[in-house]
């Protein structure tokens, strides 16, 4: 057997480990209608830029939307469609869930010794709490006292560089 000690995989958690996709979607949706006050005729546009953008940290996404639609916002407003965009996912939590292979793969790696730990761009509360909600949360490694590890996790599109470029002097280190 393998010897799996400083072994460890990292996951991205929305659309890898759970199936948040349609309802973050239509969260992103209603905090862009409620703030911006846009018409039903552009809610195809910022659908398909919410999906285009997915991955990407949340104000890139913002900015690809509002370009999208030809509006623009100042920081109060973007600021306001953050913090209602992570209400509207703080209270869409239970009608998230988990892929049904997720289990069962923690569960083997756990097995084998290999450390597990999820990365995403959301912002780093809304993260914690959606892992800590999880049904999965048990699984995941410490790190600096925590049990999860938030990171940015981006080339999913190819509007990640910039926010890549921004994390490129960060170094991310796991020691027990």
């Amino acid at each position: 057997m393998i010897d799996n000690q400083g072994f460890a995989v990292v996951f991205d958690f929305d659309g890898t480990l759970i199936d948040s996709k349609e309802v973050k979607t239509l969260n992103y949706l209603k905090a862009f209608e409620t703030i911006f006050k846009t018409k039903k005729e552009v809610r195809e546009k910022i659908v398909k830029s919410c999906e285009r953008m997915s991955g990407a940290n949340r104000f890139l996404q913002l900015s690809d939307t509002l370009k999208t639609v030809g509006l623009t916002a100042n920081d109060k407003q973007k600021e306001s469609w953050s913090k209602l965009y992570s209400l509207l996912n703080s209270k869409s939590l239970k009608k998230i869930s988990e892929f049904p292979s997720v289990r069962s793969i923690f569960e083997e790696l756990n097995k084998k010794g290999v450390k597990i730990f999820a990365a995403s761009g959301i912002l780093e509360e809304e993260f914690l709490n959606e892992l800590e909600d999880s049904a999965h949360s048990g699984y995941y490694n410490w790190i600096d006292n925590r049990r999860m590890l938030q990171m940015t996790w981006s080339m999913e599109t190819e509007n990640d560089h910039d926010a890549d470029n921004k994390m490129a002097n960060q170094s991310l280190t796991y020691q027990e």
